[in-house]
């Protein structure tokens, strides 16, 4: 007759069959879903993605292995307090592990979710327990490179008035900046362009050579319409 043995693998890879083999194992499988109310039908029930698999275990970590007969693993690792720090360690971890239940078809990732234990009917001889596993699944996101828009083109001036794009006719002295500092060359009915607007400061337009080579600022007054 094969042997039928629990077997939890942690995760750090390491595998230890419980002592006392489960009277049972119940597996818990839920749909997710949910309920509207329509009007004239009443409640629907709508149906969703499949719940994670909850599988609960009960049974007892004897404390003195060597004088206990009832156990039924094929190798004794330790104490109760061995088996109990193997899954508190675990449940610490937060990661997943493995179930295996032989001669089954019980193989299948899982984290600790729940594990209470202690002693009951004042028998000291073994801890009681129940563990309560739930399935893991891999999340696997994709990263979607999205298309980055274009920024959007200036809007043109309108008729008669200077703005972003208008050629200008400049007769005045340029700026390193549109507050008026650093002031260098002085322009003589000479053909720009203007590619920035600071409107309000004391030189208002920013313009080019009609290559897009970068002039200075001006004044207001140094520029009209070419």
């Amino acid at each position: 007759m094969a042997h039928f043995g629990v077997y939890l693998t942690n995760q750090n890879n390491k595998s230890i069959e419980i002592p006392v083999s489960p009277n049972e194992i119940m597996l818990s499988l839920a749909r997710l879903s949910d309920t509207v109310e329509i009007i004239n039908i009443g409640e629907v029930n709508r149906a969703k993605g499949k719940g994670l698999l909850e599988i609960t275990i009960s049974s007892s970590f004897p404390i003195d292995r060597d004088n206990t007969h009832y156990t039924t693993a094929s190798t004794i690792l330790g104490g109760a307090s061995f088996y109990l720090d193997f899954i508190n360690n675990w449940f610490e971890s937060k990661k997943f592990g493995m179930l295996t239940v032989s001669t089954t078809g019980i193989n299948i990732r899982m984290t600790v979710d729940k594990f209470e234990y202690g002693f009951k009917n004042g028998n000291m001889d073994e801890y009681v327990y129940t563990l309560v596993l739930k399935e893991w699944r891999a999340l696997a996101l994709r990263v979607k490179n999205l298309p980055i828009p274009p920024p959007p083109k200036p809007k043109p001036a309108p008729a008669g008035k200077i703005g972003i794009g208008s050629a200008v006719i400049v007769n005045g002295q340029l700026f390193r900046d549109s507050y008026g500092t650093g002031g260098g060359l002085t322009e003589r009915n000479a053909t720009r362009k203007v590619n920035f607007l600071a409107l309000g400061r004391a030189k208002p337009y920013h313009v080019t050579d009609m290559s897009g080579g970068w002039r200075g600022w001006v004044s207001a007054e140094s520029v009209r319409l070419a």
